[in-house]
């Protein structure tokens, strides 16, 4: 049956996993930061530590990354093998998923049987849709761990029934989830803690001294392997991420002070009232998935009043049925799913206030506590139910004592097969303008190195990440200046000093002399400009962006000088109402673009100031040859072909988007 089980389970993320592969689904965001930092697996330069997080700043103003890289590792091999195709990378984050939904299924069978079986495949399987097929296969960390956190809770239920192998579950499988994301401390951290203790007591106050198998022995070698990139960086790169996130947590603790506090905390009603909402509503039809912009977070106030009742029965129900005639082992899943209630509620509350798009990421670790709060429900009920087969018949026979079973198996194959593949098409997210430009790049820009910068929310949260990531599987030197740099990234750092492919929908929808993508949205369009490298690379930046929106004023075509069809004051008042002279702050002194953008900003300062204050107006003989000598300057030094010495294909006939 754990073969069957199995096999059910898992059809939610294969379908997810096979969603993502043939849907065009590319890494952007933070996909693409842990994509870019598991392709430096098998490079001199590994991860050392995990990806950054959301947790303030403590110590010498560096924020602490989640503790260790062994998310990164475990995908690398599908993701190297593939190419670096997000096909790899969709491989490794369901290889996760699947080993963690292996390791709950056999800790169930080991530690309760078949109905324990029955039970977390319940359970799992109801996770799956709430989860759904966009969130279920994601190298995101946030989701990565879900199911080993699970696995870890069932760890600690079997270590409760005396079985040793739970406790190498509850080390592995929890010191996976803390590297991959310091959110599930509060759990693994009472899990490990209460199953360290237990194991102290049966060894120093029972005297059960069990020998050291070679179970044991693998247990402390992978623990071993797997602290090792974190100790390391820890050592070499002294205070190190391990000692900031130490000081992060006894700040939160309060055993420390610590000022740079940059937002407020969650608090315990959202903590409560959001596990209270997911662990009592039915997956599936209470519309609370985790797709599109919905507010994940549920404070107590807000939560539904007959949901609750008849959840609170069900506790009440499964507690006086787990004393009276109950289990064991459906006592210890209670004590164990109490537990993390708890913790999760505690740890919950002192996460930091952010917007609607990360509140997910708080959110959905919670499953995992919610669905080991479902596979308590669902062996309290198969227990009842077999009590039942049992009552109806002094000698049933064999078919109706395994009714409840056969029914559970029906139950997880309903949710598995019919429900949780039933969404759309995998939400694709910034997909088709990541794919578009990056293969515009590709066809006109030749492989080297490059500064990747987003202009724009979008941009910068997401496109320019998978753009740059995507010329990196292509074999582009693309480095970056981000929210995501890592602390133990210096290969990817970029400067001032580089090529930069500046990736924009701040401005207008025209050829100008620098541009090598674009693609079209209804509401928007992305460009992609090439800077190049050298001291004046930041006024390139900006007079190329004066450049764009005099274009769009004249109206002047790619190969052609964008003051020549000014004719008129009138047209002349628009140009210079694009004009701003604070964009010529970071040119460099001495270099002749920084003396045509100083005379430009001194001699039209006023006439500019007199147009936005609504006196039109038109320029003198000497303002007209200033700008003309700075858009001369521009296309004669920082115009795309000129970066490479050869002519690129235009980039105007990007396909627009459906």
């Amino acid at each position: 049956m754990l073969l069957a089980v199995f096999a059910l389970v898992s059809i939610p993320v294969l379908w997810s996993a096979g969603a993502h592969m043939t849907g065009g689904w590319v890494p952007d965001g933070d996909d693409a930061s842990i994509a870019r930092r598991t392709m430096q697996v098998f490079t001199t330069d590994p991860p050392l530590i995990g990806h950054e997080s959301t947790a303030d700043v403590p110590v010498q103003d560096q924020t602490p990354n989640h503790p260790g890289p062994i998310g990164y590792y475990v995908m690398a091999i599908p993701y190297a093998v593939s190419g670096w195709s997000p096909v790899g990378l969709v491989a490794g984050a369901a290889l996760v998923a699947l080993i963690g939904i292996g390791t709950c299924l056999a800790v169930a069978e080991r530690t309760a049987g078949q109905r324990g079986l029955v039970a977390v495949g319940l359970g799992l399987a109801l996770l799956s849709v709430r989860l759904g097929q966009n969130w279920l296969v994601r190298p995101l960390n946030a989701e990565m761990m879900v199911f080993p956190l699970v696995a870890t809770m069932l760890g600690a239920w079997a270590y409760l029934r005396r079985d040793r192998a739970g406790l190498a579950v509850v080390f592995i499988a929890g010191s996976f989830c803390l590297q991959v994301s310091l959110e599930t401390l509060p759990v693994v951290g009472l899990v490990t803690a209460a199953c360290v203790g237990l194991a102290a007591y049966r060894r120093w106050v029972r005297h059960e001294r069990a020998p050291r198998t070679r179970l044991w022995w693998a247990v402390v070698a992978g623990l071993g392997l797997m602290w090792l990139p974190p100790l390391l960086q820890t050592v070499f790169s002294w205070p190190g991420n391990l000692v900031i996130v130490a000081h992060y947590l006894l700040g939160q603790t309060g055993l420390i002070h610590y000022a740079s506090v940059k937002d407020g905390r969650l608090g315990i009603s959202p903590a409560i009232g959001s596990l209270l909402t997911y662990a009592t509503s039915i997956p599936g039809i209470d519309h609370r998935g985790f797709a599109g912009d919905i507010e994940v977070l549920v404070r107590f106030s807000q939560v539904a009043v007959i949901p609750l009742i008849l959840g609170l029965a069900m506790v009440g129900f499964a507690i006086n049925w787990a004393i009276t005639r109950g289990s064991a082992a459906l006592r210890s899943i209670l004590v164990v799913a109490a537990g993390a209630i708890v913790a999760a509620c505690l740890g919950f509350a002192k996460r930091p206030e952010r917007t609607l798009q990360t509140q997910t990421y708080f959110v959905i670790w919670l499953q995992a506590v919610v669905a080991v709060a479902w596979i308590a429900a669902a062996l309290t009920l198969l227990e009842f139910a077999l009590h039942l087969v049992r009552r109806f018949d002094a000698d049933p026979s064999r078919a109706l004592r395994r009714l409840p079973l056969t029914v559970g198996v029906v139950l997880i194959a309903l949710l598995a097969v019919v429900i949780a593949p039933r969404e759309g098409p995998v939400v694709r997210t910034s997909a088709r303008e990541v794919t578009a430009l990056s293969a515009q790049i590709r066809a006109q820009v030749p492989p080297g190195t490059y500064l990747i910068i987003g202009d724009g929310f979008t941009p910068w949260i997401s496109v320019s990440k998978g753009v740059g990531t995507d010329l990196m599987a292509h074999g582009y030197d693309i480095r970056f200046v981000d929210s995501n740099e890592m602390e133990d990234e210096p290969r990817l750092r970029g400067n001032d000093e580089m090529a930069r492919l500046i990736v924009t929908d701040q401005l207008p929808d025209v050829a100008g002399p620098d541009l090598v993508a674009r693609y079209d949205e209804p509401k928007t369009t992305f460009l992609v400009r090439l800077v190049p490298g050298g001291q004046d690379t930041n006024w390139c930046a900006d007079i190329g962006a004066l450049d764009y929106r005099i274009r769009k004023v004249t109206g002047a075509s790619r190969d052609q000088d964008p003051l020549t069809p000014v004719s008129t004051p009138e047209m002349w008042v628009k140009v210079l109402a694009q004009v701003k002279p604070a964009e010529f702050a970071r040119a460099r002194p001495g270099s002749v673009q920084s003396d045509a953008g100083t005379i430009l900003a001194l001699d039209l300062v006023p006439t500019i100031e007199r147009i936005k204050a609504g006196a039109a107006t038109a320029p003198s003989a000497s303002q007209v040859q200033a700008l003309h000598t700075l858009l001369t300057t521009f296309d004669q030094v920082c115009s795309a072909e000129l970066v490479h010495g050869a002519e690129l294909a235009p980039a105007a006939g990007a396909k627009r988007s459906p």
